[in-house]
């Protein structure tokens, strides 16, 4: 489980207050699967509720200290009225991380 919190603004002065929780399948270690449901809560303009959902599937995998999740997923119109995007979206994506080789820079010291 992964939860964000985030703020937006734009010129137009609409402002947003965004959480989004983000259930995750992960498995495997050189070669293995992904996938996500992700459900946001929206206050913008004096409305709250649900944004639109997202859900998404790919292969992960990790040549020696490079770790890679690819995936494709579909934005679906679910949110309460005025707080989603009234049609479906898909999506395309890679995420990469990098550990040294002595995990030093990820190790959070006290």
């Amino acid at each position: 489980m992964d939860g964000r919190l985030s703020y937006s603004s734009n010129t137009n002065g609409d402002k947003s207050l965004t959480s989004t929780n983000i259930l995750k399948y992960i498995d495997g270690d050189s070669i293995g699967k992904f996938a996500f449901v992700s459900l946001p809560y929206k206050s913008m303009g004096g409305s709250n509720g649900f944004g639109d959902a997202s859900i998404g599937l790919g292969p992960r995998g990790r040549s020696g200290n490079l770790h890679w999740i690819a995936y494709g997923g579909l934005t679906l119109p679910t949110g309460d009225s005025g707080l989603g995007n009234n049609r479906y979206d898909k999506k395309l994506g890679i995420y990469t991380t990098y550990l040294t080789k002595d995990k030093k820079l990820e190790d959070i010291k006290k």
